[in-house]
């Protein structure tokens, strides 16, 4: 996913560390989240300064906002949703939550079905569910390029394929099915990988 638009902190090997010039009367004394200048052997080029004094390649502004302490490495998984803090900040989701967005979906599952964890518009929801007389219609928000299995089952044990796989190539998808049990039954929506 990469640093959002109007994201302008520096990262560990940005090559703008060190190589501002102090120059001039009207250079601040602090970059845009209050952290002193310099931070290194010279001023960061541009408004932020990085600033990692553990030196873990996790910049300070960044622990201190997510996770109120610079003591985790890169490699810990504080919020324990198998993505390492190295890889919440390279995709800027927050390492102190599995769900950054509040959406219900854990960051790694919205990864996997190729949504936003950044987004709480972005995310694989059920939008309608409907009988049209021996049929099911299901419709759904989907990633286009991605392929999808509806599933289905009596008793929410036993689950049974109701489709093949469906490619999506708009925002969203829909199936509609035979309905061969109870209409008391259960479905879910599978993302292939």
């Amino acid at each position: 996913l990469g640093y959002a638009v109007g994201e302008y902190h520096l990262s560990s090997d940005s090559p703008c560390i060190d190589v501002g010039s102090a120059e001039g009367t009207d250079i601040p004394a602090a970059d845009f989240d209050g952290e002193e200048r310099p931070q290194g052997s010279g001023i960061d080029m541009g408004a932020d300064e990085y600033k990692d004094e553990d030196a873990d390649t996790l910049p300070d502004y960044w622990e201190m906002l997510h996770l109120a302490t610079t003591a985790y490495s890169a490699e810990d998984d504080p919020d324990s949703d198998g993505l390492a803090n190295s890889d919440e900040l390279a995709i800027l989701t927050n390492p102190g939550r599995e769900d950054s967005d509040g959406d219900g979906q854990s960051d790694p599952d919205e990864l996997f079905a190729g949504t936003d964890p950044r987004q709480i518009s972005s995310c694989l929801r059920v939008l309608e569910v409907s009988l049209e007389g021996a049929f099911l219609r299901i419709r759904w928000t989907a990633v286009p390029g991605r392929q999808y299995v509806v599933h289905a089952s009596e008793d929410a044990i036993d689950w049974f394929p109701t489709s093949t796989a469906i490619t999506a190539v708009e925002d969203y998808l829909e199936s509609s099915s035979l309905i061969g049990f109870s209409r008391n039954g259960f479905f879910r929506i599978e993302v292939l990988p």
